[in-house]
């Protein structure tokens, strides 16, 4: 990894903690120049910040050599052939906090009970979506009928609906995860 470059999608992301938790348990010190500059020799790989959305077309070009972040970007990068998964956050760092809500403190204690319908909103939405799995992509893709997100069906079915091998190889990680 020396001399390569890696994105993260902010300094204060999860996936940044994720990530250099990843290299400091494989003996490399990643360098976090605010510009990513390329680290020195042996040293670890240079982080630099980019937006979501130009993970995919960086990795195409190759001016970054990997990048940590939520799905489905990674999914798509799969499905246009221009990466792999190399690693799942959870093999190094299980049960993250990378999916909490925040609310303003204000509305919080202002107006509990809107507050409190908004997070029940949510929590009946994720619900429903894991009765509903292709259905959901569907309804979320580019190509569906509201365009919810920029991605196409088969990337979000890739994360939504995932393989019976994918998750049995999910499956076989977190039960490894687990016994250490």
């Amino acid at each position: 990894m020396a001399a390569k470059k890696a994105a993260i999608p902010f300094w204060y992301s999860i996936h940044n903690v994720v990530l250099q938790m990843l290299l400091q348990k494989e003996g490399l010190k990643p360098v976090t120049s605010p510009q990513g500059r390329p680290a020195g020799r042996g040293r670890g790989p240079g982080l630099v910040v980019m937006a979501p959305a130009g993970l995919d077309p960086a990795l195409a070009q190759k001016s970054i050599s990997g990048f940590i972040v939520a799905e489905p970007f990674n999914a798509a990068a799969e499905l246009k052939d221009i990466g792999r998964v190399a690693r799942n956050t959870s093999e190094v760092w299980n049960n993250h906090a990378c999916r909490v809500i925040f609310m303003r403190e204000k509305d919080l204690d202002g107006n509990p009970v809107w507050s409190q319908k908004v997070l029940s909103a949510v929590v009946k939405a994720q619900l429903r979506m894991r009765s509903h799995r292709r259905e959901s992509a569907s309804i979320l893709s580019a190509d569906g009928p509201q365009a919810y997100s920029p991605f196409p069906r088969p990337a979000l079915e890739r994360v939504l609906t995932p393989s019976a091998a994918l998750e049995e190889e999910c499956f076989k990680t977190e039960a490894n995860i687990h016994r250490q």
